[in-house]
């Protein structure tokens, strides 16, 4: 599985239960123990794995299979099962 948009982490995401948010990239892209000491006495500024700027919530897989989703602003996959791909979608409406 690859896509979600800009990430340094990981290419290939098969395994994984991926987030796709947008949010400040941070230091140490959960690397320890930088990540760590980094979040300790620096104010949180590490990061995980996930973190990015240009997230996107779509796949493509070695199969040539692609999902997009259009508006989320939230989005998880697990991709941790074999052959089953879930995809969980949040978003709110703009309240007047």
């Amino acid at each position: 599985f690859f896509g979600f948009g800009q990430h340094y982490s990981r290419w290939n995401l098969k395994g994984h239960l991926v987030p796709v948010i947008i949010s400040e990239q941070g230091v140490g892209r959960g690397l320890q123990p930088a990540t760590f000491a980094l979040n300790t006495f620096l104010h949180g500024v590490g990061s995980a794995w996930h973190t990015t700027y240009v997230a996107k919530p779509m796949y493509l897989t070695s199969r040539g299979r692609a999902l997009s989703l259009v508006g989320p602003k939230v989005s998880f996959f697990d991709l941790t099962l074999p052959d089953i791909v879930t995809a969980e979608y949040w978003s709110c409406r703009s309240m007047r």
